[in-house]
């Protein structure tokens, strides 16, 4: 029984409660593990980040309760557009993060336009509500060594790329550039 608690309390210390996806604290832990491993075996490490456009918008429409389904439909369909290996978590409200190991920008752009088109195809609250309710997400993406040697410094440009998406309108994927950095001309893939 002790041991059977003992393991409760470690998954709900790592786990969303509302989604079941990792929480932040995990994802902070396995990105610095992934980042020194990384570095010392070489390979490229993508993070990404998603945020559900006007989100607030059917909060106030249908209510807290609906936007927790919506969240946790999300979530679902973010751990299916993902690679076995990567891993997924809510970040914070609307948003998601992702781990991509053995990932440059480019491959993660690949898994970010699979969960874009998922999630833009879902019929949202299906059953629960009257007219047909479609999202679409905005994601930011940054590697590893491309934009930094660290795990902070990579998950600072992913918000800043994800920024980016938003601020140009929303429903589209942003790879952060080392021009980004100097304030030049930015990247972006819709």
């Amino acid at each position: 029984e002790n041991s059977l608690l003992h393991e409760e309390v470690n998954e709900a210390s790592i786990t969303d409660p509302l989604t079941k996806l990792f929480n932040r604290r995990y994802f902070n832990a396995r990105t610095k593990e992934k980042f020194l491993e990384a570095k010392r075996m070489g390979y490229p490490v993508s993070l990404m980040i998603s945020d559900l456009d006007n989100f607030k918008h059917y909060v106030d429409k249908y209510g807290h309760p609906r936007g927790d389904t919506i969240l946790l439909e999300v979530g679902r369909l973010a751990a299916e557009a993902v690679r076995e290996t990567d891993i997924v978590c809510r970040f914070g409200g609307d948003e998601f993060a992702y781990l991509l190991p053995f990932a440059s920008s480019i491959e993660a752009r690949t898994v970010a336009e699979r969960l874009k088109k998922k999630v833009a195809s879902y019929p949202f609250l299906e059953n629960e509500v009257k007219e047909s309710i479609r999202l679409t997400l905005s994601l930011g993406i940054a590697s590893f060594p491309e934009n930094g040697d660290n795990e902070e410094d990579v998950l600072r440009c992913a918000d800043q790329a994800l920024f980016y998406a938003k601020e140009q309108g929303k429903d589209k994927i942003h790879i952060f550039t080392k021009k980004q950095k100097q304030g030049d001309d930015h990247e972006s893939v819709e």
